[in-house]
Order: structure tokens, then C-alpha cells, then sequence
């Protein structure tokens, strides 16, 4: 009788633990069939499923998406790119307007004005001009008016006549790099804007790569928690089963049920994570919150072997950081200079000449027959010039500044790639360690599964297997992800993710 009992319980136990484990990893978890779930019409599991069910069918409008696309389409929707476009656009307009210095202007001027007063008649005056001036990059100016005055005082009162006047500075003005300094100031704010945009784009395809492979890591979580979860719930039955016929006692059903729960709290983080990720995605790509996505991107990497001194030498020559910080440079000491001219005080030679007429018929005042010119010279500007003494030790000490920012910037660029080196090697060692774990993991599952399916051990090494494959194959797709996502880095770190146009070049 004895006997009986125990091979019908064996056989009950090894139909539930068929039901558990036998074929479930082959299922998809949206495919499993509720004629073979026992507990299909109280399971937690269901409710989980048919959650993400009507998430999926949700959305209105749902987009797939490759890595490139996704790349592709961040470049040209992301917000903060546009900015740094819009940027470029109005350091373009900053140039512009300090080119503009030396345009031929046309600037007309009038005015009509009544006077008058106790005591007084009143008057009427009229005038009208138009200045045409041309400033050079020697400092000279050169301004023509041609002007018609009219005053009427009792008597109409015409004057009309054209003038030249010359202004050319002597001292200060007369330096080409000093009268040149806005306009070169405005093309380092356009290079620097532009390389900027260059930077931001980089930064931003990589927040793509890890953003994508992150989702694509977490829906493999997502799947494998689900998948687990489901074993941990054939267990969780089939102890209640053993318990039944006193072949497990309640702390196998205890500990099986928890294992079911943490599970179960593991798959609802795991599927809000993933949720948040794909959330994070779109906000990159600036596409509406409310659509569905899904995205796809090859997992297969190549080991890199690329020694310490050979990366270093490629970011070297490829970094436009590097080009910034030497144009920063450039840039400190053109001020530096420009700021030692500016010691020299305002001295300018002026001269002029007018051609003019004046009489009461306005005819008559055309003849230009008289004239008027002059000489001179004209200073300005503290005699002992300490503010601009003060600005040029000033400018000495950012040239210092931004030198070391130079070596900063290359020993930074040269710790980026050897941490880049041997991150990326960590995580190849990884790859093979989880490998090996899930091997034995794997192995350990099986064993397991046999012993408690004949009643020679209870369910704390098959949980703890089923535990530690989970957590084998989650740092498996930890390691390859972050080590195929670190080739993109590397690429970046190196200054050959994105090609970079050489007239950003420093100037």
C-alpha cells in the first residue's frame, strides 16, 4: 500500500514539475496556455500579462525602430541640438553685425525745428543730410556729406554744400589686430558654437546607444523574469503538492511562496524600468509620450584589441576638444595683445574740407563758392592709464589660465582612453565569467530538478539554482551590452565616432 502511494505521488509530482519546468522555457510567456496553468485563474502572473497586454495594444499609433534610425532621428529632432544650431545661427549674426564696421553706410539725417521767445521773432530752421562714411582696417574714416540748411529768421536763408572729412588714427587705432578684435572675437564665438554642435552630437549618439541598449537589456530582463517567475510558480505548487502527501514540509511551501513573491515584486520593477527607459528614449528623440516604440539593434560585438599608446595617439590627433582648448589659447593671447595696444592713449590726425554756398535763393546757395578746411590733431585718455595697465596683467593671467586648461584637457583625454581600455576589457572578462556561471548554473538547475523530482533533497538548491541562473543571464546581457555600448564610447573617447569637418580646425 506504501508503495502505491508513493509512486502515484511521484508520479503527480513529476506532471507538476513537467507543468513547472518541463517545457516552459520554450513557450513564450504570452503564449502560455491557461489549460496548462494551474493556477491560471489566480495567478498574479495573469494579471501581470494581461497588464503589459493592454499596454501593447494602448498606443494608437506604435513605431519599430532600428539603432541607426534611432541615431538618425535624435540628430535631427533632439531639442538641445536644435539649440546648439540656433546657436551657430546667432554667433553667424554676431559676425555679421561686427563686419558690418566696415560696410559703406548711407545714413541720411534731417530735422525741422521752430524757435521763438519773449522778446523774440520767431524762426525756422530746416536741414537735411546724408553721410556716406567708410571705415578701413587701418582705422581710417572717411565720411562725405552732402547737406541742405534752411533758416528763415525774418529773411529766408539757404546753405548748401558738401563736405570731406578724414580721421586717421596715430596710436591706438592705427593696429590692424586691435581695429580687427570684434570681428575676430565674433569668428572664435561661431568656430566655438560650432564645435559645440559637433560635441553635443556626439555626446547625444551615444545617450542613443545606451538608451536603446538598455531597453533591449531590459526587455531580455523582462523576458527572463517572466519565464523564471513561472518556474518559481510550478515550484511553489508542486511543494504544495509534496506537502499534501508528507513528502515536504511547510517550510518548503514558506520558502517556495516567497521565492514566487520576490519574483513576481522582481518582474513588476523590471517591466516599470523598462517602461522608463523607453520613456527616456523618446524624450531624447523628442517623440510623443503616448505612442509605443520598440527598438532593434545587433548584439553581436568583436573583442577590440588596440594597445594604450596607439588609442592615446588617435584621440591626439582626433579630438576637437583638443582644437578648442589650442584655440582658446590663440584666442587668450590675441587679447593679450590687444589688450597691451589698448594701453596706448587716442591720438587722431582729423582733417576736412567743405564746398558750400549761401543765399536767399536756394539756386543761387548751389554754386559752392566758398569753402571751408581745417587741421588738426586730437587726444584722449587718462594720462597714467591704470584701468587698461590693470586689464592687460589681467589678460596675461587667462593666457596662463587657459594653457594649463590645455594640459588639463589632453591628460583628461589620455585617462578617458586607458579607462576606456580597461573598462572594456572588464567587461570582456566578464562576458566570459557569466558564461562559465550560467554553464554551472545550468548545470545545478538540472541536478536540482532531479533531486527534488524523486524526493532526495527539498526545494532550497532548486530555488537557489533557479536564483543564481537568473542573476548569471542578467549579468550576461549587463556585460555584453555595456562592452557594445563601450565600442561606441571608445569610438567617441577616440575623436572617430563622428567625422569631424577640418576647417573647425583652430584658426
Amino acid at each position: 500500500m506504501m508503495k502505491a502511494i508513493l509512486a502515484l505521488s511521484s508520479l503527480i509530482i513529476l506532471s507538476v514539475g513537467d507543468g513547472a519546468y518541463g517545457d516552459i522555457e520554450s513557450r513564450s510567456p504570452h503564449t502560455y496556455s491557461q489549460e496548462h496553468d494551474p493556477l491560471a485563474s489566480a495567478s498574479p502572473l495573469r494579471e501581470i500579462e494581461d497588464q503589459e497586454e493592454a499596454i501593447r495594444e494602448d498606443p494608437e499609433e506604435s513605431f519599430s525602430l532600428t539603432l541607426e534610425e534611432a541615431i538618425n532621428l535624435t540628430l535631427q529632432k533632439n531639442r538641445s541640438l536644435l539649440n546648439s544650431v540656433d546657436n551657430i545661427t546667432s554667433s553667424h549674426y554676431s559676425l555679421v553685425s561686427a563686419e558690418s564696421d566696415y560696410e559703406l553706410k548711407i545714413e541720411p539725417a534731417g530735422s525741422a525745428s521752430i524757435y521763438g521767445g519773449s522778446g523774440e521773432d520767431g524762426s525756422d530752421i530746416e536741414n537735411f543730410a546724408i553721410g556716406i562714411s567708410q571705415k578701413f582696417i587701418t582705422g581710417t574714416r572717411v565720411e562725405i556729406i552732402p547737406s541742405i540748411n534752411r533758416d528763415y529768421e525774418g529773411d529766408e536763408n539757404y546753405e548748401t554744400g558738401i563736405g570731406a572729412y578724414l580721421t586717421q588714427p596715430l596710436l591706438k587705432g592705427l593696429s590692424i589686430e586691435y581695429n580687427l578684435s570684434g570681428i575676430k572675437s565674433a569668428e572664435y564665438g561661431e568656430r566655438t558654437s560650432m564645435r559645440s554642435l559637433y560635441l553635443s552630437k556626439v555626446s547625444m549618439m551615444i545617450r542613443t546607444v545606451q538608451n536603446v541598449y538598455n531597453i533591449i537589456r531590459l526587455e531580455e530582463v523582462l523576458r527572463l523574469n517572466t519565464q523564471a517567475s513561472y518556474r518559481l510558480q510550478g515550484y511553489a505548487e508542486a511543494a504544495r503538492v509534496k506537502e499534501k502527501i508528507g513528502l515536504a514540509s511547510p517550510i518548503d511551501v514558506y520558502r517556495a511562496e516567497l521565492s514566487l513573491n520576490q519574483a513576481i515584486d522582481r518582474l513588476n520593477i523590471a517591466r516599470e524600468t523598462y517602461q522608463d527607459a523607453l520613456d527616456n528614449l523618446k524624450l531624447l528623440m523628442a517623440m510623443p509620450m503616448e505612442i509605443g516604440l520598440e527598438v532593434t539593434a545587433p548584439m553581436g560585438y568583436k573583442l577590440i584589441e588596440l594597445g594604450s599608446r596607439k588609442a592615446i595617439e588617435i584621440a591626439f590627433n582626433n579630438r576637437l576638444e583638443i582644437n578648442q582648448a589650442e584655440d582658446n589659447v590663440s584666442e587668450s593671447k590675441r587679447l593679450s595683445r590687444v589688450a597691451k595696444h589698448n594701453i596706448l592713449p587716442e591720438l587722431n590726425l582729423e582733417l576736412n574740407y567743405r564746398r558750400y554756398g549761401e543765399d536767399e535763393d536756394f539756386d543761387k546757395s548751389m554754386n559752392f563758392d566758398q569753402e571751408r578746411w581745417g587741421v588738426g590733431f586730437v587726444a584722449s585718455g587718462d594720462v597714467w592709464r591704470t584701468a587698461e595697465k590693470a586689464q592687460y596683467q589681467q589678460s596675461l593671467l587667462s593666457v596662463r589660465e587657459v594653457q594649463r586648461s590645455l594640459a588639463q584637457t589632453l591628460d583628461e583625454i589620455q585617462r578617458e582612453v586607458q579607462m576606456e581600455l580597461r573598462n572594456l576589457q572588464k567587461y570582456a572578462n566578464s562576458i566570459e565569467i557569466q558564461k562559465k556561471q550560467i554553464h554551472d548554473a545550468e548545470g545545478k538547475l538540472e541536478l536540482s530538478k532531479i533531486k527534488f523530482s524523486h524526493s532526495l533533497a527539498d526545494n532550497f538548491d532548486l530555488i537557489e539554482s533557479e536564483n543564481e541562473l537568473l542573476e548569471a543571464q542578467s549579468r550576461l546581457l549587463g556585460a555584453v551590452t555595456n562592452y557594445i555600448v563601450g565600442t561606441y564610447r571608445l569610438k567617441a573617447i577616440l575623436g572617430t565616432l563622428l567625422e569631424k569637418p577640418q576647417e573647425w580646425n583652430a584658426s
